[in-house]
């Protein structure tokens, strides 16, 4: 009969541990942490921490060599995997490749004009400083006292996440602001040019042609200058609202009254008219420095005007009484004017007319004088009785009498060519209170 051999539980317990033991060892060693970008494995690592906070710390990375936030739209997850046979990398490279993985997107500004993307700049306070710029070029010592001042169009800066490559330069964004949208329209002012003209050819009022040429004199205008028929209109157009205050003058009407006592025709008078003031605030809108539009919003009456009223006369007129102005006493051509002539002074012009032409008289009056008078030859004086004389001279016929009362047109000679002549003419004279003045600043010929 065999032995029977007792088992030995107790080594085999130990044997089997030592297996698990080996086991456990030999898995624990091969185990890694797979890193996924949007599922897709980039690298395994060999410690639970170095994943942790993987996100977190290529944020911090990228925001610290960038300096602004940073954002970044994948998924980066982890798993645990076996790495036998895989490339382990160290936290560091990790990131690294990570970085190059992945598509992130920086923090930027965006500015909009009436809706739509204008520019994209790396920070708000660069976009600011560009607008507070262009606000500055037009406040001036003309544009003060500003209500309120903005753009045209509207303005907004918003954050945003783009790639790094969508931001702009500065000077760029700039020079595509000050490009006009609108080409002024000017013109050169030419011989012979007045605003009125000017305004008539290219269907704009002078008023206009005034708001939009503020730095011009345009009752001034000289040859060669420029002159704006257009406003100026840029991608950004700068609105500056300001309230001006400034007293007005107010014109006085002017009244009629008839008066018996005065001829007809006749005025005089009665009440000097005086004009009023008034306190006026406007508001005035300029854009890009040029006054666009202006509305009275109060007035106030400092002074009221006073009336100018008219005394108007409706005596009937003697024939003979004078107008006050003169018409010409002849037909014919001028042949000497008055002034300096032959070393002495011309006092009156000369009329070169055929004799026997009919002389007439240039305003009702009284002759004062009808005869013979030295170098004047044959001549009639006529006193208006309003400070003017007028003198006929070298006539052939004289017509009328010393004290007779002549009417405007009534003929008081017929020419000839008596006294110093050299040949057929009629001399004429106006002397104002005594003194010779030329009596073409009354009549033309």
């Amino acid at each position: 009969m065999r032995k029977l051999i007792k088992p030995n539980y107790k080594a085999f317990i130990i044997a089997c541990i030592a297996i698990v033991a080996i086991l456990f060892a030999t898995y624990s060693f091969n185990i890694g942490y797979a890193i996924k970008i949007d599922n897709q494995v980039v690298g395994i690592v060999n410690n639970k921490n170095d994943v942790a906070n993987l996100k977190k710390d290529i944020n911090e990375k990228l925001e610290a060599k960038l300096d602004r936030n940073v954002d970044i739209p994948q998924n980066i997850t982890y798993e645990r995997v076996f790495k036998i046979g895989e490339e382990i990398l160290s936290k560091d490279k990790m990131i690294t490749k990570i970085e190059e993985s992945i598509d992130f997107s920086i923090e930027a500004y965006i500015l909009t004009i009436d809706g739509k993307d204008f520019a994209v700049l790396g920070n708000k306070e660069q976009i600011e400083d560009l607008l507070n710029n262009i606000k500055l070029k037009y406040i001036n010592k003309e544009v003060i006292d500003i209500n309120e001042i903005g753009f045209v169009e509207d303005i907004e800066i918003k954050k945003a996440y783009v790639n790094s490559n969508m931001i702009q330069n500065i000077e760029e964004v700039k020079s595509r602001i000050e490009i006009p949208l609108k080409q002024v329209k000017t013109y050169e002012i030419k011989k012979g040019d007045t605003i009125w003209d000017i305004a008539m050819k290219h269907e704009i009022d002078t008023r206009e042609i005034e708001r939009l040429n503020p730095n011009i004199n345009i009752d001034n205008i000289q040859i060669g200058q420029a002159i704006n028929l257009t406003f100026p209109r840029s991608v950004l157009n700068v609105r500056i609202i300001k309230e001006h205050q400034y007293e007005e003058k107010i014109p006085y009407e002017t009244t009629y009254e008839e008066s018996s006592e005065l001829y007809e025709d006749d005025v005089k008078v009665k009440i000097r008219g005086k004009e009023g003031k008034k306190e006026v605030i406007s508001e005035i809108v300029y854009i890009n420095g040029i006054e666009e539009n202006r509305q009275i919003i109060n007035e106030k009456i400092l002074e009221e005007p006073k009336t100018e009223v008219f005394l108007k006369g409706t005596k009937e007129r003697p024939e003979t009484l004078a107008y006050g102005n003169f018409m010409p006493p002849s037909r014919g051509k001028l042949t000497s004017r008055f002034g300096p002539r032959w070393g002495r002074t011309h006092t009156g012009i000369d009329i070169g007319v055929p004799i026997g032409t009919p002389n007439k008289a240039a305003d009702g009056g009284k002759v004062i004088f009808a005869g013979w008078k030295g170098s004047y030859g044959e001549l009639v004086i006529i006193d208006h009785e309003n400070g003017y004389q007028t003198y006929y001279g070298h006539n052939s016929v004289i017509k009328v009498k010393e004290g007779e009362l002549v009417y405007r047109g009534q003929v008081i000679a017929l020419s000839g060519a008596t006294g110093r002549v050299t040949g057929p003419n009629l001399h004429f004279e106006v002397r104002k209170n005594g003194q010779p003045v030329d009596p073409l600043k009354f009549i033309k010929y």
